[in-house]
């Protein structure tokens, strides 16, 4: 697959629910059939804080702010 073909909203939203617990990796794939993270979830050294921060940078630009809000509590806590 190239990386040009990735939806970025997808991306950013299946990590966002993934990291939240929102969804678990197999409820999206049963829904959409395919799944994109920005980490890989079988490595034991996932550096949450970093990916919590790309996903608020992100949902800033998007304007989700409560989105926002729960990954800054997620990284805090």
């Amino acid at each position: 697959m190239n990386y040009m073909d990735i939806n970025e909203d997808k991306l950013f939203d299946d990590t966002y629910m993934v990291l939240t617990g929102k969804k678990t990796q197999i409820e999206i794939l049963e829904e959409q059939h395919s799944l994109y993270l920005l980490f890989d979830p079988e490595d034991d050294d996932i550096d949450i804080n970093k990916c919590c921060d790309e996903l608020i940078e992100y949902f800033i630009i998007t304007e989700e702010y409560e989105r926002c809000a729960e990954l800054t509590y997620l990284k805090n806590s």
